[in-house]
């Protein structure tokens, strides 16, 4: 059960880690690179950790414990370390079932058919409840749809955050200050989309 659990609000921290400006900010650095293999599922935030905790507290507050609730996230988050590459091709009926190669290579992919896409950590149910399930019909083309132009390490994990307080510094209305921070990411108060 706490497998379950886990999977489900780990698709709700993705989808919102994607969603939600200041939390892509940290995200993004595992969508920087333009390859898709082994080093991709170890590309992470420096800071991931210190702000993905907070998204498993409902756990604990229902009643499992902070062992179950630890146990049953690493190994949603180590399951997606084999997802990760372009070796493995399309695995049939079990991509409508579970996070597979194919699967994740749509939620890595900058077209528009890939955006917002394939949030599920182990299994697939959430996205096909919630709307966000896409098969890999195309070659994907990976990385962000604005690519960052560098391979330094402070740049990749601090690139996002810095636009964000650049757009907060120059915004006229505080509206527009939090809409920079909480919006979507590429939201303008102009209503266009960077």
């Amino acid at each position: 059960m706490a497998l379950i659990l886990a999977d489900f609000t780990y698709y709700w921290m993705h989808r919102w880690e994607h969603e939600i400006r200041v939390l892509w900010s940290y995200h993004s650095v595992h969508h920087s690179s333009p390859e898709y293999n082994l080093t991709t599922s170890l590309r992470l935030a420096w800071i991931e950790s210190l702000i993905e905790w907070i998204f498993f507290i409902p756990m604990i507050l229902i009643g499992f414990d902070v062992i179950q609730t630890l146990i049953a996230l690493v190994i949603v988050v180590v399951y997606q370390t084999w997802i990760h590459t372009e070796r493995i091709g399309k695995l049939g009926w079990l991509d409508n079932i579970f996070n597979t190669p194919s699967v994740h290579r749509v939620h890595h992919g900058v077209g528009p058919r890939c955006i917002d896409k394939n949030y599920g950590g182990i299994l697939m149910i959430w996205d096909h409840l919630f709307g966000t399930y896409q098969a890999e019909n195309e070659k994907v083309t990976y990385g962000l749809t604005k690519q960052i132009g560098s391979v330094n390490p402070m740049v990749i994990n601090f690139y996002e955050l810095w636009k964000i307080i650049k757009d907060v510094v120059h915004s006229k209305r505080f509206s527009h200050a939090f809409g920079h921070i909480f919006g979507k990411p590429g939201w303008q108060p102009n209503g266009i989309n960077k």
